[in-house]
């Protein structure tokens, strides 16, 4: 019905269109003679003024639907990009998303101190063998849940892929970050630890553990640094026995870096 008024009123825009356009440009086409001294027709001015309205109508609606059709366009192009950077089983962070933040962190002129948690499941592949894909992806998200009560929310939380899982956090004012971060490694461990009660199959209880490499950063560093060192106390951790967390070396800021590498460069020229 609405289709049809819509219809209604686009025929009679276009005759009004076309009524103006005969009138003003050809007016003995129809036999009327439009002057100064010379009356027009009263009834092709009414159809005329009753056409008018339509015809401004469609124009509006026109821009309406254009108006409408760029919103939608515009909110897809934001959906998309949320998309791209949100985990879709945990609804965690994805791994872009985490590689974006560190480089964010480290384009910062003034970056305040953070840490790195690398946090990786220990026992999770024997469960995910025994109980198949939708028991490992139950415990994944009952995993991505607990994280989320105890990461603070200014930290960004990210699935990296498989059972790993990272955090940065970002100092608080006048707080030290390696403490910090160890207290949060300790919440973890504490939240992931508790027995996890599987929906398929049901009645089954299962329990995992997490094993945690942690990098505290005084200031900009190079990403792929701060993983290696993430990893390798991650190994350390697992190495002299699971559930709990190890604290690698900070890396050097890159700054000091740059300055100890033309320091040796001066002295050998």
């Amino acid at each position: 019905m609405l289709n049809d008024r819509w219809m209604m009123a686009c025929v009679l825009g276009f005759l009004g269109l076309v009524l103006v356009m005969m009138t003003t440009t050809f007016p003995e086409n129809i036999g009327i003679q439009i002057y100064d001294d010379k009356p027009s027709d009263p009834l092709l001015i009414i159809v005329i003024l009753a056409a008018m309205p339509f015809s401004n109508l469609m124009l509006l609606r026109r821009n309406w639907l254009l108006m409408r059709a760029n919103r939608r366009l515009a909110k897809a192009e934001a959906n998309a990009q949320i998309a791209a950077r949100v985990d879709p089983l945990t609804g965690l962070s994805n791994r872009r998303k985490f590689h974006e933040e560190l480089d964010r962190l480290n384009r910062l002129d003034h970056c305040r101190p953070f840490a790195l948690l690398l946090i990786d499941l220990d026992y999770f592949k024997p469960i995910n063998d025994a109980y198949g894909h939708a028991a490992g992806d139950e415990v994944l998200l009952e995993t991505a849940n607990r994280l989320k009560l105890v990461v603070p929310q200014n930290a960004l939380c990210a699935r990296m892929g498989g059972d790993e899982f990272a955090v940065i956090m970002t100092a608080r004012y006048g707080s030290d970050i390696q403490k910090q971060a160890a207290d949060l490694g300790s919440a973890i461990c504490g939240v992931l630890s508790q027995p996890i009660d599987l929906t398929d199959p049901a009645g089954e209880s299962v329990q995992i553990f997490a094993s945690i490499g942690i990098v505290p950063s005084l200031g900009p560093a190079s990403a792929t640094e701060l993983l290696r060192l993430a990893d390798e106390a991650l190994y350390r951790r697992k190495d002299n026995g699971r559930d709990g967390w190890w604290i690698a070396a900070s890396p050097k800021p890159m700054a000091a870096r740059r300055v100890n590498r033309d320091a040796l460069h001066r002295r050998g020229s």
